[in-house]
């Protein structure tokens, strides 16, 4: 029953792992737009105001984001601290990526988006 659990352990880590570097591509692939978007819109000539609507829409979903990121994170951590306690190992699948610092960075508001 412990191997069977173990390996439920692995799955779902291994799917948490999954769901975090989507979210991180998700972020990079939203960073290289914007950068395409605000670098070819002065360099084709269009105004400030072109796409400012769709640039905001873009901003709050980044927010959503970064909160979801931080969301899976925390999950993350509470089903580590679940597995620990039950005694398992979700490792027994395959070694996982290294988790840096065990201190939760607590995100620090860096300014809001502002409508027009």
């Amino acid at each position: 029953m412990k191997n069977e659990q173990n390996a439920l352990a692995g799955i779902v880590a291994s799917d948490l792992r999954a769901v975090e570097h989507g979210l991180d591509e998700t972020l990079a692939r939203v960073g290289a737009m914007l950068q395409n978007l605000t670098e070819g819109r002065r360099r084709v000539g269009l105004g400030a105001r072109i796409g400012q609507h769709a640039l905001t829409a873009v901003g709050e979903m980044i927010t959503g984001t970064i909160a979801a990121r931080a969301d899976i994170v925390r999950a993350h951590d509470r089903f580590a601290r679940e597995a620990a306690r039950l005694g398992l190992d979700p490792t027994v699948m395959g070694p996982l990526e290294p988790k840096g610092d065990d201190t939760p960075e607590t995100p620090v508001p860096t300014g809001r988006f502002m409508t027009t």
